[in-house]
């Protein structure tokens, strides 16, 4: 009744046009429900595996939200479900969660309240290519001599390796400072190859 109570004096307090956002974590499931069931569905967590595990076990309508500092090795473990980020502070951190999204975007996540069957043949590769600085650095090759570079390597396998496929499509997204989408998903094996290459510098 105490939670029924709070809750509609601050709905009542506020713009229809804001949106709520009930801090949860620290939170047990029930206490979370009680509030889901007066109608609130946006939820901030700050610890990552927390708002996972909630998110696993509570309706899949809820909004989570990311208020906390992120760690750019945690982004992967939520960034399949959660609504929104708030705790971008760091050019790495919004990096590496456009280049999340392109991942999820290439590769078209599953999602457990819907199955979709394929029959056929091939498969749905994104690939993401590093474009650093020290990429262009080369390996030592025989005798002490110069060898090719990272990215140069890195191109002729990755050609190869889809030059004996049939029938996969492929999508492109590369990364240094900022991430950036090269190619959507094609077939094209010209096109697939001219934008490997292009990210090699050839």
């Amino acid at each position: 009744m105490e939670l029924a109570k709070n809750f509609k004096t601050i709905l009542d307090e506020i713009s229809p046009d804001i949106t709520l956002i009930a801090v949860s974590k620290t939170k047990p499931d029930s206490l979370i429900l009680e509030a889901y069931n007066l109608g609130q569905k946006d939820f901030g967590e700050n610890r990552v595996q927390d708002m996972k595990v909630k998110a696993q076990r509570l309706p899949k309508d809820i909004r989570w939200h990311m208020i906390g500092r992120i760690q750019t090795n945690k982004i992967k473990d939520f960034i399949s479900y959660v609504h929104l980020v708030h705790g971008v502070d760091r050019l790495k951190v919004l990096s590496s969660i456009i280049i999340g999204l392109f991942i999820i975007l290439l590769s078209e996540p599953y999602s457990d309240q819907k199955i979709v069957e394929r029959i056929g043949e091939g498969a749905q590769i994104g690939l993401v290519l590093d474009r650093s600085a020290s990429m262009d650095d080369p390996f030592v090759g025989t005798d002490g001599e110069v060898g090719e570079t990272k990215s140069g390597a890195a191109s002729r396998l990755i050609i190869d390796f889809f030059e004996s496929r049939t029938n996969d499509m492929v999508g492109v997204v590369t990364f240094s400072n900022s991430a950036m989408f090269v190619l959507p998903l094609t077939q094209n094996k010209d096109a697939i190859k001219a934008a490997v290459n292009a990210t090699a510098g050839n």
